[in-house]
């Protein structure tokens, strides 16, 4: 999960001086509006975050980490389905491109092919177990199989701070529903291919987070990557997703939103930052229609 999921209290300096306290130090402890995420979610703009109470879970006995190559994307989420579908408890289950997984995973052979990354964590036996029944479940869909028992846990951190290591000028974070995968990752790729040097993929199939990284070519106009930008936003748009750009070079975020659609309720948004910061001190012009 996110730093929100795992937020249990918090303590933060609203921008008129005050002092607010959301949540606790016990996880069943909130109560009406849930201002954690809110704070969480404001990029700097509502408070200046001062204490924050995790909750903690123990370290697991056993990791193993299962790695199936796929012949494409449609083989790859029928597989994806069942994993979600069956009684196996997994931690992780992420969409890795062959750039990524070579960074992240180097122990598996170089492959043009997309793979499905499981991360299992428990007991010895019932990670051995579950990554055998894995394995049964996606006879059929995947061409081979690997098991990674060391160095887990710094491959899948490599993975998500993947741009730390890859080489690119472009990145975007696309939000959709998981059963909208196959499509959107079609429309990235009928988008944006022909615009850029590398594109590489990575998703988290079960919230359906997607995030591009690409590397632009200099002879080409910004108009093409904002007309692809704003392909992505209108499918996007509709299955009541989003598209906001990481990082983009600056000719393209003077045409382009970083946030893109806002909606209706920018003006609630608008109420809740001149209520907590009246004087507009904190972080100004940092998050959506420049708050």
């Amino acid at each position: 999960g996110t730093i929100r999921d795992w937020l249990i209290g918090i303590k933060v300096v609203n921008g008129d001086g005050s002092i607010t306290k959301a949540g606790g130090k016990v996880v069943k402890n909130v109560a009406g509006y849930d201002l954690m995420k809110l704070y969480t979610g404001s990029f700097g703009t509502l408070s200046i975050i001062g204490e924050m109470s995790f909750k903690l879970r123990p370290c697991p006995t056993s990791e193993l980490t299962l790695i199936g190559l796929f012949p494409n994307l449609t083989e790859l989420y029928e597989a994806a389905k069942l994993t979600f579908s069956s009684q196996l408890s997994a931690s992780a289950i992420d969409l890795v491109q062959p750039q990524a997984l070579q960074i992240c995973f180097p122990t598996v052979p170089t492959t043009a092919l997309p793979a499905l990354a499981v991360r299992l964590l428990g007991l010895p036996e019932a990670v051995k177990a579950n990554s055998q029944k894995l394995i049964e479940l996606w006879h059929g869909y995947s061409q081979k199989e690997f098991l990674i028992e060391s160095e887990g846990q710094q491959s899948w951190k490599r993975l998500s701070d993947l741009a730390l290591y890859i080489s690119h000028n472009l990145r975007l974070k696309i939000s959709v529903l998981p059963s909208r995968f196959l499509q959107i990752v079609k429309l990235i790729e009928r988008t944006f291919s022909e615009l850029t040097e590398k594109l590489e993929i990575t998703s988290y199939l079960g919230n359906g987070v997607i995030r591009l990284f690409a590397q632009t070519k200099e002879n080409l106009e910004i108009s093409l990557y904002q007309q692809a930008t704003e392909t992505l936003r209108g499918f996007c748009h509709q299955e009541g997703g989003g598209v906001v750009l990481e990082l983009a070079p600056s000719e393209l975020k003077q045409q382009v939103d970083v946030w893109g659609v806002v909606g209706s309720q920018i003006d609630l948004m608008k109420a809740i930052k001149n209520r907590l910061d009246p004087n507009s001190i904190l972080s100004p012009g940092r998050f959506l229609t420049g708050l």
